[in-house]
Parts: structure tokens; C-alpha cells; sequence
């Protein structure tokens, strides 16, 4: 941001909405009083018109923010700290403001990788290391858990020590993994509705069948 010449004041206050959305803290206005290699020395003329962006970005989302979405209040508070240090219209926001919004959606899109590499892994090896590691952590606490099962699915199940089943290939543990959830997971009860039950006819079976009238 500094590399677009936008001001250090709303610097700031915008980094003190992301930082807040991010770590689910509460959005409050942040005090900008001190604020190093600020070219105006009185904020008191920018302070109001920062407050409306911060609660104007606030009520929309700051998610959306870093989506590109910026409130159009921001692009006034830009031009008036402009206008306040007398910079040349190349400062303006409607120079600025688009590629700072391109800068916002590159962030974006490296923290979303960033994200998915560590959860998932940068490549195929990365990926079925992770998936390998998360299925053998659940296989063990399954082992840990084995009272958990009825004497009849135990025999069935842990046939094999824990060293053996950790050997086995990753789709081999998955599908174990969902057996045991099976075995846990109680039967849901059977539901008859009234259009489902069908009257004793003669139609259905002998048995219901009446002996004609002489």
C-alpha cells in the first residue's frame, strides 16, 4: 500500500479491520494518533471521513474486502488526504485505487495457496503424505478406542496388530476406517407412514381370503 502512495492513516485503519477479521476479534476503530512518516501532523480533518469508510467496509465485510469489494467511502478519504498534502493527480484514487484493488486480489489468492499447500500439500507426494499421516492418527485412536466396539465386530475388526494395519496402503485404512464408523453408527429406526400399511385383502395373500356364502 505504501508503494501506491495511499495515506498511512488509512493504511492502518484498513490493516486494523483485515487483522481483526482474520483473528474473529471484535471490529473496532483503531487509534491512529501516532503514526510514523505521516506527512500531516493534525488528523483531526481526516479522522471522520476514516471512521464512515472503516464502518462502511465493516457493514459490508471485511471478507469481501479482500475480494476486492472496497466501499466507495475509502476513494474519498484517498482524495481528501491527497488534496490535504498537495500530491499530483497520479495519487488519486482513480489512478490508485484499481491497482491497489489487483494488489488486494493477488494477496488473496497467495494466502489462499499458501493455505491449501499446508493443508493439503504442493504436490501429489505432499498430498498423500498428509492424508496418510491423518489416517493412521485416526487408525490409532481407533486401536486406543477398541472397548468402544461390541465383541462380535472386535473380532472382526482388529484381526490384524497396529503395526500390520499401518503397513497397509492408504485406500486400504480408509475403507476400514469407514467400516468402524459404520459398526459405531446405530441403525436408523424404521418409519412406516399410514399410505405405506396396506389393508388385509383378499387380494394380498390365501390366508386372508373368506369362505363364500352358501
Amino acid at each position: 500500500m505504501n508503494s501506491l502512495n495511499f495515506s498511512a492513516p488509512m493504511t492502518q485503519v484498513i490493516l486494523a479491520g483485515v487483522e481483526n477479521w482474520l483473528h474473529d476479534l471484535p471490529i473496532t476503530f483503531p487509534n491512529i494518533t501516532n503514526i510514523p512518516n505521516c506527512p500531516i501532523s493534525d488528523l483531526n480533518p481526516i479522522l471522520p471521513i476514516l471512521q464512515e469508510a472503516f464502518a462502511a467496509q465493516t457493514f459490508l465485510g471485511w471478507d469481501i474486502f479482500l475480494s476486492g469489494q472496497l466501499h466507495r467511502s475509502w476513494f474519498t478519504a484517498h482524495d481528501y488526504y491527497c488534496n490535504l498534502c498537495h500530491l499530483p493527480s497520479t495519487n488519486f484514487s482513480q489512478v490508485t485505487v484499481p491497482c491497489f484493488i489487483k494488489q488486494i486480489l493477488l494477496a488473496s489468492l497467495q494466502i489462499w495457496k499458501t493455505r491449501n499447500e499446508f493443508y493439503h500439500g504442493a504436490n501429489f507426494d505432499e498430498n498423500l503424505e498428509i492424508r496418510t499421516h491423518d489416517a493412521n492418527t485416526q487408525v490409532e485412536a481407533q486401536y486406543v478406542a477398541q472397548h468402544c466396539f461390541s465383541n462380535s465386530d472386535k473380532d472382526l475388526l482388529f484381526l490384524l496388530n497396529l503395526p500390520e494395519l499401518l503397513a497397509k496402503p492408504l485406500q486400504y485404512k480408509q475403507n476400514w476406517l469407514e467400516l468402524c464408523d459404520s459398526c459405531l453408527t446405530p441403525p436408523e429406526p424404521m418409519t412406516l407412514h399410514d399410505e405405506d400399511i396396506l389393508p388385509p385383502t383378499a387380494s394380498l395373500h390365501p390366508y386372508f381370503q373368506l369362505p363364500n356364502n352358501p
